[in-house]
């Protein structure tokens, strides 16, 4: 026994329908099933496009955000270097000025004296 196909599923048209009609209508039935088709497969790979293209941006977006964080971490730890050493500076310059003073003052005391 041969076995069972549906015709409907094979060339998209019913056995019956092909007696009815004509080939060109049959045939033009089965060029616009496919490009139906065509068509779908066609915005599917759109989508999928746009789908990997969001995740490719999404992904660059998280890099750019990881990457501007270790700038500003960078900029934060080279000013506090930075101030630290300007703080330095200013502590031996105080104490600069402060022996002068004590030098000036001794040596004004010892003018007087003169």
């Amino acid at each position: 026994m041969p076995p069972h196909l549906d015709w409907s599923r094979v060339i998209d048209a019913d056995p019956e329908q092909l007696q009815e009609s004509g080939d060109a209508e049959i045939i033009n039935q089965m060029f616009l099933q496919w490009k139906k088709e065509e068509v779908t497969m066609a915005f599917e790979l759109i989508d999928n496009a746009e789908n990997e293209w969001k995740a490719k941006e999404l992904k660059w977006e998280q890099e750019l955000k990881i990457r501007l964080g270790d700038c500003l971490l960078w900029f934060y730890l080279f000013m506090r270097d930075e101030m630290r050493k300007l703080e330095a500076q200013l502590d031996r310059r105080e104490k600069y000025i402060q022996q002068l003073k004590k030098e000036t003052s001794k040596e004004k005391k010892i003018n007087e004296e003169v």
